[in-house]
């Protein structure tokens, strides 16, 4: 991660979540869905929420402040929501 985060120095770094439960039940019954997936087995180390929180931390203790936005905050307030990313990257908000 050391190289990564050397790289992304210049980026606003934002990560969405979504609660584990959610996301894992989803990810499960789309990924035991062989005519979707290609494969009929589920291993949740897959995930990937190690590797996410490992960049986390990385990014955390070289000085970076990442913004977290939980996916079901979007979705009650969509435009709030947004609206409030946009201002914390300085950017424009267009409805």
């Amino acid at each position: 991660y050391d190289e990564v985060c050397a790289h992304l120095a210049d980026f606003t770094h934002t990560f969405l979540i979504r609660d584990p439960t959610k996301a894992i039940l989803s990810l499960y019954k789309k990924s035991i869905d062989e005519k979707l997936t290609g494969w009929n087995y589920f291993d949740e180390s897959e995930a990937g929420f190690q590797e996410v929180y490992d960049l986390y931390t990385k990014l955390k203790a070289n000085g970076h402040n990442p913004i977290i936005i939980d996916a079901d905050d979007i979705l009650a307030e969509p435009e709030g929501m947004i609206k409030l990313y946009c201002q914390s990257i300085g950017f424009p908000f267009r409805p």
